[in-house]
């Protein structure tokens, strides 16, 4: 593939999910173009010759970016040829949905398999090939059904969870090691929860010292 053409891509991320995902589709889209990416981190150079910067801006958000064109179909299939990675939120009704399962088709035939990211709302991967499991769990659309198996977070709390789940499809995108990402987010959290709680006694202490006075 063109290296050139490779490093001119429009987008980190094209955020694929079923109309009734649409509330997920948003927080996904939002966490990813706003989540601070550590200082360490920064400047890091991936596979195509782009930079990390303090965030991952611009993603797309499948259709809801295009409500006003008037040709969909040429207009998303320049948006899934000029990203890097395709992030599937997988759940039973995206699993149904004959537009997600094409996009998935299409960005396959574009830029192969490894650059697809599946993000796991409800349901269950490959229940159509395990008998234990009700078909209509399935979460996978049929273009990532087994034997495809992508990389995937869960934010179903058997799964992940929130945090970690979305953390997973960061550091794919970003192509950072994860534990890493993650040791280094759940430092930052810590420090913001004691900072919180700092304020938080110098307020009452405040507030108890006003009252004796």
């Amino acid at each position: 593939m063109d290296t050139n053409a490779e490093s001119e891509k429009s987008y980190w991320a094209f955020v694929s999910y079923s109309s009734k995902d649409r509330k997920w589709g948003q927080w996904l889209h939002h966490r990813l173009e706003n989540y601070p990416i550590p200082r360490e981190f920064q400047g890091t150079e991936i596979f195509d010759g782009a930079v990390l910067g303090r965030n991952l801006r611009p993603c797309f958000r499948d259709r809801d970016e295009l409500s006003g064109s008037a040709q969909l179909g040429p207009a998303i299939d320049k948006a899934l040829r000029n990203t890097r990675f395709l992030v599937v939120l997988c759940s039973p009704q995206s699993a149904c949905s004959e537009w997600v399962n094409k996009e998935i088709v299409d960005f396959r035939a574009m830029h192969g398999s490894k650059r697809i990211l599946a993000l796991i709302l409800q349901g269950e991967p490959n229940a159509t090939s395990n008998p234990g499991v009700a078909d209509e769990l399935e979460c996978f659309p049929p273009a990532l059904r087994y034997p495809e198996e992508p990389l995937a977070g869960d934010l179903r709390k058997e799964g992940d969870g929130k945090e970690r789940g979305f953390l997973k499809i960061l550091a794919g995108i970003a192509q950072l090691d994860f534990d890493g990402l993650y040791r280094r987010h759940e430092r930052a959290a810590r420090k913001k929860r004691l900072t919180l709680a700092a304020v938080a006694v110098v307020v009452i202490l405040g507030l108890v010292a006003l009252s004796l006075f």
